[in-house]
């Protein structure tokens, strides 16, 4: 298992938010507005303005968390945080919440706010799901931390290099899985430029065969996280060789009607078909041991 360290972030990150680590108080009471009817009154819309998906949706709750502990948590959270953070004037009662019944990526509740009257989206956020941080998504690459940690979320980021095996006179590259798409930085370093160089948008290019590391830094939010990629650098025909070399074992993997009995005979059900087994028969009589008083 591999043991993730974490370490807090001393000088001011382009994606550290002022205000991000307010603490909130889990049982203050926060007026939360619900959803409208569908006979609201309407009002002009702006141009390219995102209305709500799921006014005339017949079962809501079939998509979306709509009440309940979760639900109350969740707006309350967003409700309690400063109007420059979130974008919306709090406890006006003029917009209402959307929050996705299914988590983003297994950790992020994602939540939308509507116009009451209008019906065009206000805001979009990304809440964790153990309530320790909050991300505001004003467009697609531009999500920036509003409250809490990023701890719990740097733990689930994943980093490879892809393809596993980099055939030399070809490059490869280090992937980074980050749930709900979030931003991040990374830093990082080829531990022997003689066998694999890495650039900084992290590009790898095989020099020699054989294996070395990458070693990356993360930061995610207000945190950093340092890891380490083994990367691995074979021949240049290492894939074509191992097409060949599986390809010889096609016949028996998919069933092409070869194979062996029960008995380890070998056999070609196309052309014969075996007999049964022969039935166990028991020696005759006088074979027998004769019988002991």
């Amino acid at each position: 298992m591999k043991t993730w360290q974490i370490y807090a972030v001393t000088a001011a990150f382009w994606l550290a938010v002022p205000g991000g680590a307010t603490s909130l108080a889990a049982d203050t009471a926060v007026p939360v507005v619900t959803a409208p009817s569908a006979t609201a009154a309407t009002q002009p819309k702006r141009q390219g303005a995102v209305t709500d998906p799921a006014v005339n949706l017949p079962k809501v709750d079939d998509y979306y968390l709509t009440k309940g502990t979760t639900y109350a948590k969740i707006t309350a959270r967003i409700e309690q945080l400063p109007a420059t953070l979130t974008g919306l004037d709090q406890g006006s009662g003029k917009h209402y919440y959307r929050v996705d019944k299914e988590l983003r990526d297994k950790y992020f509740y994602r939540v939308c706010t509507y116009d009451e009257a209008t019906r065009e989206r206000l805001g979009e956020y990304l809440t964790a799901k153990d309530g320790t941080n909050v991300w505001r998504v004003r467009s697609e690459g531009d999500t920036q931390l509003i409250y809490g940690s990023a701890a719990t979320l740097l733990q689930k980021v994943r980093i490879q290099a892809v393809p596993g095996k980099i055939p030399l006179g070809t490059q490869g590259a280090l992937a980074v899985a980050v749930p709900g798409n979030v931003p991040c930085a990374v830093a990082l370093h080829s531990l022997n430029d003689a066998v694999a160089a890495v650039s900084s948008d992290g590009v790898i290019t095989p020099v020699a065969c054989g294996k070395t590391a990458i070693a990356a830094q993360i930061t995610v939010g207000n945190l950093v996280k340092n890891d380490v990629v083994d990367i691995f650098v074979v021949p240049k025909d290492y894939y074509t060789r191992l097409r060949q070399s599986q390809a010889y074992y096609l016949p028996v993997l998919f069933g092409w009607g070869f194979g062996w009995d029960d008995d380890w005979r070998w056999r070609h059900s196309h052309r014969h078909r075996m007999s049964p087994p022969p039935r166990r028969v028991s020696p005759p009589p006088h074979h027998r041991a004769p019988h002991r008083r």
